[in-house]
């Protein structure tokens, strides 16, 4: 899973991509280094409903770096667990 998440964020650092496909990765944190694409405008890290267990994300906070993407318009954290947003959003 590690591999399938560096080779996302490498396209996106390597490309210039401004979105970036996280689902079903098997997370359980926000991943930090995402706060450094500031050109990011889309972030998907929901769940399919196909989805094993063990590759289900299961995010449970968004933390307040989030505020640095200033182009992000849209964040999926549909079926995640997330029990805290920050209030920079």
């Amino acid at each position: 899973m590690i591999s399938k998440i560096r080779e996302r964020l490498d396209n996106v650092k390597i490309h210039g991509w401004g979105m970036l496909d996280l689902r079903n990765c098997g997370l359980t944190e926000f991943p930090e280094e995402i706060f450094h694409y500031t050109h990011l405008r889309t972030i998907n890290l929901s769940n399919d409903s196909f989805c094993t267990n063990e590759l289900r994300n299961k995010i449970n906070v968004i933390p307040d770096g989030i505020s640095q993407l200033e182009n992000l318009s849209s964040l999926n954290i549909s079926d995640n667990k997330v029990s805290k947003v920050s209030e920079e959003i």
